[in-house]
């Protein structure tokens, strides 16, 4: 991201926002001021506080990305890019990576390069991840089969969180599969790598959703 007209962030109140671009989808975002200062490394003045987002069944209200899409369940929702989370991709096939956390049946996929990833970077807080659920693109083939989840702390140095070889469930257009798993570390990045062949013999990254579960500490 670039800023533009960038004031010193002391002069400004978390409540206020600030014009930024997005080099993934050449567009301008308006970003919080709060959620910016704490990405940055600035003191913050937000509340802390422990919200357990406990998964209960697929496509839920109840994980990480749907919180913060309600800036913690005091808003009416909306698509938390830019906001309060940054979600990327190794690189962009097809669509825009906001649409993994759009809550709508769509699509995005890398392009058939191996060791594709989408990551999701959290601007203010760090969770320790008890479950996961990802949901198929809205088409009927290149289905995920060998992946990693994985955490970190630097976007740098990577923790393996899940791993599945040739799993074979996720077989239909928009499809859920959620996953239990065991972290004793509450990670501030999360990246799901794919770390083999899709079920048609590529390398496309393909999926329409992804969504984290656990204890978020703000």
């Amino acid at each position: 991201m670039k800023w533009y007209e960038q004031p010193p962030l002391t002069t400004l109140t978390d409540d206020c926002k600030i014009l930024v671009f997005d080099s993934e989808t050449q567009s301008s975002r308006s970003v919080n001021i709060g959620d910016l200062k704490s990405f940055v490394g600035t003191p913050s003045t937000q509340t802390s506080g422990v919200k357990e987002l406990t998964f209960t069944v697929d496509g839920d209200n109840n994980g990480l990305c749907y919180f913060l899409g309600t800036n913690r369940s005091t808003t009416i929702w909306q698509n938390p890019h830019n906001n309060s989370l940054v979600i990327s991709a190794s690189a962009i096939g097809f669509g825009s990576p906001q649409s993994l956390v759009d809550r709508q049946a769509s699509e995005f996929y890398t392009p058939s390069d191996p060791n594709s990833w989408i990551k999701l970077s959290i601007f203010n807080g760090v969770l320790k991840c008890k479950y996961y659920s990802l949901r198929n693109r809205n088409q009927n083939d290149h289905y995920l089969r060998t992946w990693k989840l994985q955490g970190s702390n630097d976007d740098s140095n990577w923790t393996d969180i899940d791993v599945h070889t040739n799993n074979t469930a996720l077989n239909s257009p928009s499809q859920w599969l959620s996953f239990p798993v065991t972290s004793s570390v509450a990670y501030k990045h999360f990246r799901l790598l794919m770390t083999g062949q899709n079920s048609s013999g590529q390398h496309y990254l393909c999926l329409g959703e992804i969504e984290l579960y656990g204890t978020y500490t703000y």
